[in-house]
């Protein structure tokens, strides 16, 4: 072969190995960011969820006051 076609093959090789490792970076960093993604929206439901638990007692008592107030009879003045 040709001492310049062998230069550009070996070029050509050093450009697709570092191009082979750019492109795992940016798919090693897509995969981080959808995991912390998953962990974010988790996040999320959860502190809805427990938030709900614990508001929830207070809702219930809030709901069986309304309940009485409301079967209380009306005077008329």
């Amino acid at each position: 072969m040709d001492e310049e076609i062998k230069q550009l093959l070996k070029e050509n090789l050093e450009v697709s190995k570092e191009s082979l490792r750019i492109l795992k970076s940016i798919n090693r960093a897509r995969k981080i960011s959808f995991f912390f993604r998953i962990l974010y929206w988790l996040v999320i439901v959860l502190i809805i969820y427990y938030s709900y638990q614990l508001v929830q007692p207070y809702l219930s008592s809030f709901k069986q006051s309304l309940e009485i107030l409301k079967n209380l009879p009306q005077f008329k003045f």
